[in-house]
């Protein structure tokens, strides 16, 4: 038993059956991606007063000195959301504290079975016995190897159990210094355990349910899966002392042709200069035999719809220029001068109206600014009626006679 200032334990040796009690049942809902549903636990408490100070905690048992053959074992929950951590105990039989460790937990699980007894109706469990607690459907607390067929116990097979454990499980050396569980998990490790025996749980399954809580550490060993061959290794050494060494040559040599095999593979990949070339060239001609028809094609159709609409308009050049020749020149300067001089020179009088009809309409129909000098190429323009672009100012002479207009 543990003193009154540590954390409450009971070593499997001093563990007394009457000690265990429980509290009233709980009811619990679980969930998960797949459902939900209720299940109910039965949570147990053990006794550790002494005289001189009173103590009711879960029940914490520590086992003998025990193996654990294959570390720390992890895997991907049922449910997929997280990692479990867990380890298996093998129980010797051949260890007279193994064996006893054995009777107590049996002592356990006989005191379990004698507390649902009672309130069996509320756990749901109304056809348990607790005198044939096994047939009733609680599972045991050790797993024992049986017969398929005559469910008899096999002899010679250890009894075992897996117990989970958390992620921070503590692992101590003999100093208490804790040990990384990455050194752990493929390691056979030998020491004592510290079991937590929390509750009983009533869904699916009527089971006691248990965790590692902590380990000392007194032995441990990576994980031997030749042990079962050790003695072949010892009889082949004795009849052959120098086998090891004809092995080692034969594996030197083995990687050595490996090697020579993986530097020749390596000299016979061509450089990758001579590779690009061929792979730029290889698509130009499809694209351009593919791409070059369709704009062959609409060259010709697009230039027919546009070039007779060039002697359409063509030919409108001479005929409006010789109408409006009083007014030509669509320059600025010969505007700007015929706005000037216009008002002073030419009055409007009915005469001149009537005499020269068409002069307004040629001005009104055609300005100046309508017919700009970049449409009218010099090639459409008659020579004698081109206007030069140095030419002199125009004179324009007044008289009762229609009015002309002098180029020079």
């Amino acid at each position: 038993m543990a003193t009154s200032s540590a954390p409450p334990m009971v070593d499997y040796v001093e563990f007394d059956p009457a000690r265990v009690s429980n509290l009233s049942p709980r009811e619990k809902e679980w969930k998960n991606d797949t459902g939900s549903g209720k299940f109910k636990e039965l949570p147990l408490m053990y006794d550790y007063s002494t005289p001189d100070h009173k103590k009711t905690d879960k029940l914490y048992m520590q086992y003998p000195e025990v193996k654990i053959p294959r570390g720390i074992q992890e895997k991907l929950s049922q449910s997929g959301g997280y990692n479990e951590y867990s380890v298996m105990l093998v129980f010797d039989m051949s260890n007279p504290e193994h064996v006893r460790v054995i009777k107590t937990l049996s002592e356990l699980y006989i005191q379990i079975a004698n507390l649902i007894g009672p309130i069996k109706g509320a756990l749901g469990l109304p056809y348990f016995n607790p005198d044939t607690p096994e047939a009733s459907g609680l599972g045991s607390m050790v797993y024992i190897s049986r017969d398929k067929i005559t469910s008899e116990v096999l002899e010679g097979k250890d009894p075992t159990q897996f117990y989970k454990m958390y992620k921070n499980t503590v692992f101590a050396d003999l100093t208490g210094k804790s040990i990384d569980h990455n050194i752990l998990k493929d390691a056979e490790i030998v020491g004592y355990p510290l079991v937590c025996h929390t509750h009983v749980y009533i869904g699916t399954k009527v089971t006691i349910k248990s965790h590692l809580q902590s380990f000392i550490v007194t032995g441990l060993k990576k994980s031997d899966g030749l042990a079962r061959q050790v003695s072949t290794i010892g009889r082949v050494l004795e009849q052959n002392p120098g086998a090891q060494a004809s092995l080692e040559s034969q594996i030197a040599a083995l990687m050595g042709d490996t090697q020579d095999v993986l530097i020749q593979q390596e000299t016979q990949v061509p450089p990758i200069a001579d590779v690009l070339p061929v792979i730029k060239a290889a698509p130009i001609p499809a694209v351009v035999e593919q791409t070059a028809p369709p704009n062959a094609s609409q060259v010709p159709a697009v230039v027919p719809q546009t070039a007779p609409q060039v002697p359409q308009t063509a030919p409108q050049v001479p005929a409006v220029v010789e109408q409006a020749a009083p007014a030509q020149a669509p320059t600025q300067d010969l505007q700007a001068f015929l706005a000037q001089s216009t008002p002073q020179t030419v009055p409007a009088q009915p005469q001149a109206a009537q005499t020269v009809p068409a002069q307004p309409q040629a001005a009104q129909t055609i300005p100046a600014q309508t017919v700009p000098a970049q449409t009218v190429p010099a090639q459409t323009v008659p020579a004698q009626a081109a206007v030069q672009p140095q030419a002199e100012p125009v004179t324009v002479e007044v008289t009762t006679q229609p009015p002309q207009v002098t180029l020079q």
